[in-house]
This record gives structure tokens, C-alpha cells and sequence, in this order.
């Protein structure tokens, strides 16, 4: 009977008839028409007021034989099968309308041996071939031999049910199959939180296997700091709500707490009441760990010094970050693919990144090496540039990445050390030379000095004094090399740097002449740096004198003082070894200035920025040996016709100049000394000249052509030796290990070290002690003289000895 029929009541000659009382009178019906049946097939009788209740019934029934006869079928029988007519369908037997007749012959088997059989499925075929399910209520009714006379029963269509059922069926086995091969975990809870439904996901995230939690409480995933959290959301969810993607914190069965988002509902029962919850659980650890990444990569992307890039293998840029966008001078409203990547680097660089560079990096996947880029404002900027090239599962070239990292600092230091490399050398090789050098110099002025004490004739006189003042402007040359190689014996003590430029404004002043102007600025309260005042004054004259030779038609030129704290990044850059508070002298002019190359050669020995005639070429190497043997560094910036700015860096020192201890004035030559000298000097034209001037004195002098030999010589020497007096460079034993070993066997001894280089820290050290007496080559007959008085008679300090007696070099 087809569903949409409504069955709760049913209309029979004007009758109001409900199931019940239907299937009463169907029951009489039927029993009466067993017995009526059995006469009517015996007789052909038939009761036509139960023929009208059989026809009017709207549920079919039939009359079948054993043999499969249709015996009778009603109306609703008829319509069930679409048959046209009664008669047609009682012309057919039984067993041709099912589609299975083994079916058939089942139910009658069962039939014979109980009598009634309730709700038995069957497929029959209708009229039209159409295949429909059916419910069949059948009984056998047998005579008093108990043989089946015939069966009796009612069909209901229950193909468009089990359609359904069926349909629901596949319905529910697809999402079965869907939820366990989900990825995501889906389980189910009722209202007391047991678990109803729990995946494979749910057992691969958590670690419970279903058979372990099913029909039991849930497993203990929810940390206790979420429980609360957890109460809150389960409630919302029995009272009809639903939640959406909540990230929360989840513990698995070993302990381990991740990251997961929910999505949840109720679950309602036909009533609509709810019975439980629904949820998916999404494992987002591995996700939020990655996202992380992604922050932090973005981070540093946005943080590092160097330039990040994308672009495509066009060369179209499609991200640039914020450190390459400030060296290439992009700014924020310029998209960085208005412009081919090639486009940044000047020629020969161009050319060779579009030829060379990017078709290596698209075929071989990397490249790295040196390239210079041109900033938008001109600035050209060497980098380490490292490109990759991200490809495709098919292979092919999605987007090119590069890193470049800006080599203009590193550049800058490799030429400094290199600078100072080259220097180092030179300057060993010039220290070298001057050590042997300031011997023969020692020699040659010695005597001479000698000889014009004796010669009254006057152009032999002018001869030697010729000689002598070329032995002096060799002597100026030699130390100028080690002011520059900072292997000479530095006097330092403070200096007030406003005190030595006013000082020195006369002289500047006729140096300038008329046609510069010159400007001294100099700061209040300037603190002191420690340093030689005479090589600070030459320092500042060196400097002044090449401004002037950059000015020869006149311009303006500045000397001015100042201070700055210096932190250690930019002492760094500047050569500095330690941050702090710095002095500053500047020299500023308006001269024809330097190009670059030049001013990468400025310190270079024997290269001259004057002209040729006028320069020697060691001005400025000089200035920067003693600079640098001072502690400090030097800073220029020259632009060809826009003059030159050079600023030196001294450390600051807060002690204060000493007064100037008054010059005690030369030996008389007339006086005479008496006492024992030990003379130690492997140069033997030094060693001559030396003890030719102390016997002079009327010292007892005893020579030795090295320290071993001095050594021996006093162990045989029976009475006292009052000084010592000995180079600091010698084979076999040094000066400073001599007067070392003769300190015990002779502690009253008294020392004097000569010495014409010294690129020896102990010596250095000892030197700048104030009660080491030291004698710096070449030195004149007197010198030595007044100093070996001074030791003798104990009156030597750290000053006594007057400068102008000593043909000192500019030290460093």
C-alpha cells in the first residue's frame, strides 16, 4: 500500500473504521470465509456481504494454493501490482509474480511448519516489470486433516521504505568510512561524558584505541589548568550550542600536552532533546610550531642587516625587505617589481648578472659569488650575494631568492689591514735599516764634531760643518722611518692640545702667509692626551704645511680642537682599539683635495701628494706612525676641488702636565770626571768614537765588541765599575740581559742604554720607567758626555738631559 495513504482511519459503506477495529472484522471475515470457502468450493457458494467487506478493504489480500493458484485478490491487491483487472491477475499463478520463486517455496516450508509467518520480505514483479518490496502476513489454513487448503495473506509496499533504509544505510556507511579515514579526530559524547564514537584519528592523536575508551569515560586529555575551560565549553554545547575552530591544549595518553582546534555540537535525539555532543579535533601542534617559524623568519627577514629577496625568473622582484629596500633606496610606496633586479647593478655588473648570474642560478639551481650594487642616490655597494632558485614538482623555476650582505664596512677594514699590513712591512724594513744607519750616523757626526773642535782652518771648517749637517738631515730622514714604522722611543707625558696649537700660532701664521686665511677654534676645557709634545707639534705642522702646498692661490684654512665619547662599534670603525673619550685635532682646508685613489695611498712611504720637487713622501706616513703609536687613529675626507678634512683621534687622560723641569746646562769641557765605564757596543766605529770622548773626559773606559764579552770582562776587572754602558741590540747577549747579570754581581753598577731602534716591548717598558737613562743614536760627543756626568754623580731624572744636546728624531 503505497505511504502517503493515510491509515489512521478508514471509510467503509459511510463507516469510520480505525486498524483495530478493522483487522477485528477482517479476522471474522476471514474465519467465516474458511468455512464459506470450503462450501462455496464445494457447493459455489459465496456470501456477497463478506465479498463486499473482502473488496473494500484497502490493504491487499490474497487467496493462494499450494500450487500456486490465485485463488482470489482484492482491489488493493490489484492496484498493488497494477494489474488492469481481477481476472487478469487470477490468471496468473502465484510463483510468476515473485522475483525469487525459491522465495516462495521458502515461506511455504515455513508455512507448513508454523502455520503463520509475520512481516516475510519479498521482491514480486508488477504488471509492468517494475521489481517492488513487499511485507507479507501470511497464514495456512488447513482442513480437518490438517492439509494447507490454501494460504491467506495481506502485502504492504515497503519499497519506497526499504529505499530509504537502504539509502540511510549507505548514508550511514559512507560517513562511517568517511570518519575513520578522517585525519581529523571525531568522537562523540553523551550527556555524561562517555565516549559514544572514537576514530582512528582520535586513537593516533590521543593514543587510547577505541575498544579502550568506548562506553567509558572520557580518557584524561584535558590538562587541569583547562578544565574550567573545558566545563564552560561542554556546557554551552548540552544546552544547544555550538562552537567553532577553539584552539586549545590537549594532553595524549604519554603525557605529551599539543595544540588542537575544536569544532563541536549537540547531538539531539527525534524529540529534538539533546543527547550528547559531536566534535572534530584538528592536531594544529605541528601548525602553530610552523607558523612560529614562519613568525620568527618573518621577524628576522624584517630584522637582518642584509638584503632579502624574491624575484621571479624574469628577474621581476616580488619582495624585497625593509634592509634591502633602505640600501637600494626603495622606499615603502615603490613596488619593488617596477623594476628588473639586473637594473640595481651597474655595468660591468649588468651585463654579467643577466648573461652570466641568473641563467646559472636557473639551471644549476644556486650561484654565489661578489656583486656591486648601484643605489638609487649612486652610492655603489659591494655584496656577497648567494641567489637560489626554488622550483616545481614539474621542475620548473617558481621564484629565485637572493641574500646579499653589504661588504663596504668589511671592504673598508680588508684595505685598512692591508694598509697596515704593507705598513708593518715597511716599517720593519725602515726600523732595519735605521739601526744599522744611525751607527754610521752616530760615527760620521761624532766626528765631525770632533774635528771642528781642532781645525781653525775656515773652509775645511765649512767642509765638516757641511758633512755634519748632512749627517743631521740624514739623521732626520732616519727618524721620520721609524716615526713611521712606531719603533721609536716616545717621551710621553700629558699634553694640553689647546696649549701646543697657541703655542705654535706665530709660526703657523708665517707658514700660511698671506693668501690663507687662517681660523684656530679651539674648546674650553679640552682634557689632556699623553702624548710627546714635540711630536704633537710636528703632527700639527705636517699637516698645516700640506694644506698650504693644496692651496697655492690661497683659501681658507681651520685648526680646531674638540672632544667626543666614542662607542666601541665606532671606535672600531675608526682604527680605534678601545671606546671611550677621545681628543680630537682637526685640520680643514679648501684645497684642490684628493679622488680616492689618492687617498687610499696618502700613508704610503715615499708617496707624495705635494709636488715633486718639494715633497720627500713621508710627512703623512709619519704623522700616522706616531698617531698610531700613540693610541690613537687618523680620519680623512678629501674630495677633489672641495678640499680635505683631517681629523686625529688621541685618548683622553686626566692627569695633569708636570711643570717643565728646568734644563740644566751642558758639561764644561774643561772639567774632567774620573771612574770605571764598561763600554758595550757591537758597532765598532760607535764603540771607537764612544770611548774616544769618555777617555777624553778622563773616564777609565773599558771596551767590550758585544754583551758575552762584557760579561767577561768584568768578572776580571778587580775594582768597581760606576756605568754601564751599552746597546740595546747586540749578537750573543742584548743590553737589557747584560745589565740584568751584571745587576748581581755588581748592584752599585749604574746603566746607560743607546740605542738607535728599539721594536722590543721589554725595552719599551724599561724605557719609559723614568729611572732608566737612555741615550737615543745618533747622539753627539757632548750628549754622551753630559749624560754619562749626570749618571755618575746621581743627579740624572727622567728630563735632565737637555733635548737640544741630542739629535733626536721625530718619535712615534
Amino acid at each position: 500500500m503505497p505511504e502517503s495513504r493515510d491509515l489512521r482511519t478508514s471509510n467503509f459503506n459511510g463507516l469510520s473504521i480505525r486498524p483495530a477495529s478493522l483487522w477485528g472484522l477482517l479476522r471474522a471475515w476471514i474465519h467465516h470465509l474458511q468455512h464459506s470457502r470450503r462450501k462455496a468450493y464445494s457447493h459455489g457458494y459465496r456470501e456477497s456481504r463478506y465479498r463486499s467487506l473482502f473488496d473494500g478493504v484497502p490493504i491487499a489480500l490474497y487467496l493462494t494454493a499450494p500450487d500456486g493458484t490465485i485463488l482470489d485478490a482484492n482491489p488493493a491487491m490489484v492496484e498493488l501490482l497494477k494489474y488492469p483487472s481481477r481476472e487478469s491477475l487470477l490468471q496468473l499463478n502465484a510463483f510468476d509474480l515473485f522475483a525469487d520463486r525459491e522465495v516462495r517455496r521458502t515461506q511455504m516450508e515455513q508455512l507448513e511448519h508454523e502455520d503463520l509467518v509475520r512481516d516475510y520480505p519479498m521482491q514480486l514483479r508488477r504488471h509492468d516489470g517494475k521489481l517492488i518490496w513487499v511485507l507479507d502476513q501470511a497464514r495456512a489454513v488447513r482442513d480437518s486433516k490438517g492439509r494447507v487448503m490454501f494460504y491467506e495473506g495481506s502485502l504492504k509496499d515497503i519499497t519506497e521504505e526499504k529505499r530509504a533504509r537502504e539509502e540511510l544505510q549507505r548514508t550511514n556507511e559512507t560517513l562511517r568510512a568517511l570518519i575513520e579515514a578522517s585525519p581529523l579526530a571525531i568522537l562523540a559524547l553523551d550527556t555524561e561524558r562517555n565516549v559514544l564514537s572514537w576514530n582512528h584519528a582520535a586513537e593516533r592523536i590521543f593514543g587510547w584505541r577505541a575498544d579502550e575508551v568506548l562506553d567509558r569515560p572520557l580518557p584524561p586529555v584535558v590538562p587541569e589548568d583547562q578544565q574550567q575551560q573545558f566545563r564552560r565549553l561542554y556546557g554551552r554545547l548540552l544546552q544547544g550550542q555550538s562552537i567553532h575552530e577553539v584552539e586549545v591544549t590537549r594532553r595524549r595518553r604519554d603525557g605529551k600536552l599539543i595544540d588542537v582546534k575544536i569544532s563541536a555540537g549537540p547531538l539531539r535525539d527525534a524529540a529534538g532533546r539533546v543527547t550528547g555532543t559531536i566534535g572534530v579535533i584538528a592536531d594544529i601542534t605541528e601548525r602553530k610550531q610552523a607558523e612560529e617559524t614562519r613568525k620568527r623568519l618573518a621577524e628576522i627577514l624584517q630584522a637582518t642587516p642584509d638584503l632579502v629577496g624574491m624575484f621571479t625568473a624574469d628577474g621581476i622582484a616580488i619582495y624585497l625587505n625593509p634592509a634591502g629596500r633602505q640600501m637600494l633606496g626603495v622606499y615603502e610606496e615603490q613596488a619593488p617589481s617596477a623594476t628588473p633586479v639586473w637594473e640595481y647593478h651597474p655595468e660591468p655588473d649588468r651585463t654579467r648578472f643577466r648573461n652570466e648570474v641568473l641563467p646559472t642560478a636557473v639551471r644549476e639551481g644556486y650561484w654565489s659569488g661578489e656583486m656591486t650594487f648601484k643605489a638609487r642616490d649612486g652610492r655603489k655597494i659591494p655584496t656577497s650575494m648567494v641567489i637560489v632558485a626554488h622550483r616545481t614538482e614539474g621542475g620548473q623555476v617558481n621564484h629565485l631568492s637572493v641574500i646579499a650582505r653589504n661588504l663596504t664596512e668589511q671592504k673598508a677594514l680588508e684595505e685598512r689591514l692591508r694598509h697596515a699590513q704593507t705598513l708593518e712591512a715597511i716599517g720593519r724594513l725602515a726600523g732595519g735599516v735605521a739601526h744599522d744607519f744611525n751607527n754610521l750616523l752616530t760615527s760620521i757626526i761624532g766626528h765631525c764634531e770632533l774635528l771642528l773642535k781642532n781645525i781653525p782652518d775656515q773652509q775645511t771648517r765649512a767642509d765638516i760643518e757641511e758633512i755634519k749637517a748632512a749627517g743631521q738631515r740624514a739623521a732626520d730622514l732616519t727618524s721620520q722611518l721609524l716615526a713611521f714604522g712606531r719603533r721609536q722611543v716616545l717621551q710621553l707625558r700629558p699634553v694640553d692640545l689647546n696649549q701646543v696649537i697657541a703655542d705654535l700660532g706665530p709660526r703657523l701664521k708665517e707658514m700660511v702667509g698671506d693668501k690663507v686665511k687662517l681660523r684656530t677654534a679651539l674648546e674650553e676645557g679640552l682634557q689632556q692626551v699623553k702624548a710627546d709634545p714635540i711630536q704633537v707639534e710636528e703632527i700639527i705642522v705636517s699637516l698645516v704645511e700640506n694644506s698650504c702646498e693644496a692651496m697655492p692661490n690661497g683659501g681658507r684654512l681651520a685648526v680646531e680642537t674638540g672632544s667626543v665619547d666614542l662607542e666601541a662599534d665606532t671606535a672600531h670603525q675608526l682604527g680605534l682599539s678601545q671606546p671611550g673619550r677621545y681628543a680630537v685635532v682637526s685640520v680643514t682646508d679648501t684645497g684642490h683635495g684628493m679622488d680616492d685613489e689618492t687617498q687610499a695611498r696618502i700613508f704610503e712611504p715615499f708617496f707624495s701628494t705635494k709636488a715633486e720637487v718639494k715633497g720627500t713622501g713621508l710627512g703623512l706616513p709619519t704623522v700616522y706612525g706616531i698617531v698610531k703609536q700613540s693610541g690613537g687613529d687618523i680620519w680623512v675626507r678629501s674630495e677633489p676641488g672641495r678640499g680635505t678634512m683631517v681629523k686625529i683621534y688621541l685618548p683622553a687622560v686626566e692627569e695633569q702636565a708636570a711643570a717643565a723641569e728646568a734644563a740644566q746646562a751642558p758639561e764644561d769641557p774643561a772639567v774632567s770626571t774620573s771612574g770605571t765605564i764598561l763600554l758595550a757596543e757591537d758597532e765598532p766605529a760607535v764603540l771607537s768614537l764612544a770611548a774616544r770622548v769618555l777617555r777624553a773626559r778622563g773616564y777609565n773606559v773599558l771596551q767590550a765588541r758585544d754583551g758575552a764579552e762584557a760579561l767577561a770582562i768584568q768578572e776580571g776587572h778587580r775594582g768597581p765599575i760606576d756605568i754601564l754602558i751599552t746597546d740595546v741590540v747586540m749578537p750573543k747577549l742584548g743590553g737589557p740581559e747584560l745589565a740584568e747579570r751584571l745587576a748581581g754581581a755588581r748592584p752599585e753598577t749604574r746603566v746607560i742604554f743607546m740605542s738607535g731602534y728599539t721594536d722590543n716591548k721589554t725595552v719599551r717598558d724599561m724605557m719609559a720607567d723614568k729611572d732608566v737613562s737612555f741615550l737615543q743614536k745618533p747622539f753627539s760627543p757632548s750628549a754622551l758626555a753630559e749624560l754619562t756626568r749626570q749618571v755618575i754623580g746621581g743627579t740624572r731624572g727622567a728630563s735632565a738631559l737637555d733635548d737640544s744636546e741630542l739629535l733626536e728624531s721625530s718619535t712615534s
